[in-house]
């Protein structure tokens, strides 16, 4: 059985909460792992454990969704603008699409026919980055490692 640290729940969380966050910006959201190639590269099953902690607290969170954000709620209501009411956060969640599982990310996200296909917030996340200034240089296309990785945990 795989032990996940406190911690790492705590990221899960807060990156649960940053996209939370994100969905009522007007720029393009990043929802999901950002890390360096060397770190990926070295901790392989790391990120396996994170992404798997991200499908359980997703599971979690939608068993009893006006319950289960009491916390995230709570957290919110001291660091955003934004004031939501349980009915109103149960709402909000339908503004994303949160997959229950690697195989189910892996179609949403890898299958260019599909409305939350990679590339296309790829482009614009590049784009926003660039007209910013936040970049002088797009993000390649070979930095996501979406479609081995899915795939292959959608296969465990």
């Amino acid at each position: 059985m795989t032990v996940i640290s406190e911690p790492l729940v705590s990221l899960v969380i807060a990156i649960l909460l940053r996209a939370t966050w994100m969905r009522s910006t007007m720029h393009p959201a990043i929802n999901g792992i950002v890390t360096t190639e060397a770190f990926a590269s070295q901790h392989k099953e790391v990120l396996d454990k994170l992404v798997s902690l991200w499908f359980r607290t997703v599971n979690f969170m939608e068993k009893d969704l006006k319950q289960n954000s009491t916390n995230i709620l709570t957290y919110l209501s001291k660091v955003a603008s934004t004031r939501y009411t349980p009915d109103e956060y149960v709402v909000a969640w339908t503004f994303d699409v949160f997959p229950h599982d690697a195989k189910e990310a892996d179609k949403l996200f890898n299958d260019p026919s599909s409305s939350a296909y990679w590339k296309t917030t790829w482009d614009a996340n590049n784009e926003f980055l660039l007209q910013q200034g936040k970049t002088k240089t797009p993000v390649p296309y070979s930095a996501y490692w979406g479609e081995t990785n899915l795939n292959r945990l959608s296969k465990d």
